[in-house]
């Protein structure tokens, strides 16, 4: 089958098939279909250089317009998560763990003991 699958794609893109060839397989009819399809959709030149180059501008001026767009949130601002270290962030959460130890120490009280 993939050898009948080959020659039919070489045959398209000579193009001297047309039509899907296969009558009986309609795995291999599904697959002649999808070469057919891709045969039309696709174009036949290739881009000149001048053209290429117009839409790498458009496709940059369209990316620093988007980017230009979006505002980070407060947080973002103050808290960048391209520049936080982990170092950062576990320093951060010892100081909570200080913090919440010296605050409950004085209410707990040991089971049993008055």
């Amino acid at each position: 089958m993939d050898d009948r699958l080959v020659e039919f794609t070489d045959r398209v893109l000579v193009g001297e098939v047309r039509d899907v060839d296969s009558k009986v397989d309609e795995e291999l009819r599904g697959l002649e279909e999808t070469v057919l399809r891709l045969h039309r959709t696709l174009p036949h030149t290739s881009l000149d250089e001048a053209a290429v180059k117009q839409m790498q501008v458009r496709l940059n001026a369209r990316i620093r317009k988007k980017s230009a767009q979006i505002v980070p949130s407060f947080w973002r601002r103050i808290f960048p998560l391209n520049q936080v270290r982990p170092q950062f962030g576990l320093a951060f959460a010892a100081v909570a763990l200080i913090l919440a130890f010296v605050v409950l120490i004085p209410y707990w009280q040991p089971v049993g003991h008055p």
